[in-house]
């Protein structure tokens, strides 16, 4: 049954990011927002509300651009500090050790800890009420390499063939091999973030201080020197990464604690392990066929040429599927063809009779 709740924001999740404004080192500031989101594809088009109150809120109405900067697990403490204190009282940059660095179509600065920063020049500026919403063109997106570059996102989320213009069979296999190996360390640093939240989750359940600290502590000692780079990192269970931190720490502990829930720890990790395995697989394949094409869920197609795709920004599920006829039979030429056959033989019979 249903209940009347009275109207409200209810949409969430909802992403913090951390919008950086001011055109001089002296006016730069951040601000935490919940409020952002994309309106328009093409063109490339966002949005930030702001309360008027908000200390950033005169400066981005007076300079009409901001950047607005992705966050990661290891911002998450600046990325709550910077919502819940003012630029007038703080230096958020300095206060927080992040480092303001040189937008290229904007005068407000980029973040450079994180890794993909999304500049803007404001468009409009509409008054809606609690918020003034602040919409804005993209203007440029700088995207640290380590994720993948330019180049890289062409060829992984359009699987757009003029990424590999002049190249020949060598350096496209080796091009495709470098893009593998990245998406391969983020895929085994995902299933490592997965299982040592579940391992950590369970130890503190037990209410273990001692060993929670310890898992914080041996984090990236445990990733580091023995799963990063490793093709078999991606197959790795709880059980593999218990037994290293058992052997790195000096404990059974671990092992121990997996034993004892290994069904319920099992499933969490499934549960929480299942939109990594969506982003495994990107799937390109085209298939020409002679004839006539019938229909098709392809998500592409060219001159009958089928496209088919799986990655981070199209997910096709559920069966590809493709009907078209081999072959159109062209009735009138069939029996014209027929005809001319049947005259030829007709003639070459009247000529035999003849001699």
């Amino acid at each position: 049954m249903k209940e009347d709740w009275k109207p409200g924001t209810m949409i969430y999740p909802l992403p913090a990011v951390l919008v950086s404004c001011g055109s001089t080192e002296e006016e730069y500031n951040i601000i935490t927002v919940a409020w952002a989101g994309t309106i328009c594809t093409n063109p490339p088009m966002c949005y930030i509300s702001v309360r008027p109150e908000r200390h950033s809120y005169p400066i981005l109405k007076r300079n009409m651009e901001f950047v607005i900067n992705l966050t990661t697990r290891d911002m998450a403490f600046a990325t709550d500090w910077c919502g819940v204190r003012s630029g007038r009282d703080y230096n958020k940059f300095q206060e927080m050790k992040l480092t303001p660095g040189k937008a290229k179509m904007v005068s407000a600065p980029i973040i450079e800890e994180s890794p993909l920063c999304i500049e803007c020049r404001v468009k409009e500026i509409i008054s809606l009420g609690s918020h003034d919403m602040f919409i804005a063109d993209v203007v440029n997106v700088k995207a640290d390499d380590k994720y993948l570059n330019k180049e890289e996102q062409i060829i992984w989320f359009r699987g757009d063939n003029a990424a590999f213009s002049g190249m020949n069979g060598i350096e496209q296999n080796d091009k495709l091999d470098k893009l593998e190996a990245k998406f391969g360390e983020w895929y085994n640093r995902s299933q490592y973030e997965v299982i040592w939240e579940v391992i950590r989750q369970f130890t503190s359940q037990k209410g273990d201080t001692v060993y929670v600290n310890r898992l914080n502590e041996l984090k990236e000692t445990v990733y580091t020197n023995h799963l990063s780079g490793k093709d078999s990192c991606g197959d790795a269970g709880i059980d593999d990464v218990c037994a290293l931190f058992d052997k790195v720490g000096q404990t059974n502990y671990y092992l121990e604690l997996y034993k004892a829930h290994a069904e319920a720890m099992d499933n969490m990790c499934e549960q929480k392990i299942k939109i990594a395995e969506v982003f495994y697989h990107a799937i390109q394949f085209e298939l020409t066929m002679p004839g006539t094409l019938l229909s098709s869920n392809a998500s592409l197609s060219t001159n009958n040429i089928m496209v088919w795709k799986i990655d981070g920004l199209r997910l096709l599920t559920g069966n590809y599927v493709l009907t078209a006829e081999s072959r159109v039979i062209n009735y009138w030429a069939f029996g014209l063809t027929l005809l001319i056959i049947l005259a030829t033989l007709g003639i070459f019979i009247k000529l035999y009779r003849n001699r």
